[in-house]
C-alpha cells in the first residue's frame, strides 16, 4: 500500500513538472542515504527510497526533522538537476512551498 501512495504522489508531481514517470523502487539499504536518482539519457530514470523511512515515517520527522515527503521532493528535484548545486536546492525549495497542500494529503494517505 504505502509504495503504491508513493507511485501515485511521485507521479502526480512529475507529470506536473513535466519530468516524465520515473520507476520508484523501495529497497533495504545498510547506506545512511535515504534516497537515490538514477537519471538516464533515454529518460528512464529511477527513485530508490530506503525502505526504513517508509516502516516508520513518524521515527524520520521526531529524530532526523524530514518527512518522507520532503525526501521524495528531494530525490524528484534530482530529476532536473542532478548535482546539490544553487539551482537544485532552488528548485527543491520551489517544490516544497508548490507542494505543501499536497503534502498533508501525501502524508495522511501514506499514515493510514
Amino acid at each position: 500500500m504505502s509504495k503504491q501512495v508513493i507511485k501515485t504522489y511521485c507521479g502526480k508531481i512529475c507529470e506536473q513538472e513535466g519530468l516524465g514517470k520515473p520507476k520508484i523502487s523501495v529497497r533495504n539499504s545498510t547506506k545512511t542515504s535515504w534516497g537515490l536518482c538514477y537519471t538516464h539519457i533515454d529518460d528512464s530514470n529511477t527513485i530508490r527510497l530506503n525502505k526504513g523511512m517508509l516502516l516508520h515515517p513518524k521515527l524520520l520527522k521526531k529524530y532526523c526533522g524530514v518527512d518522507l515527503f520532503d525526501v521524495l521532493l528531494h530525490e524528484v528535484a534530482h530529476l532536473k538537476h542532478s548535482r546539490h548545486d544553487k539551482e537544485f536546492w532552488d528548485y527543491h525549495k520551489q517544490l516544497l512551498k508548490k507542494y505543501s497542500k499536497l503534502k498533508k494529503e501525501f502524508m495522511r494517505e501514506f499514515t493510514k
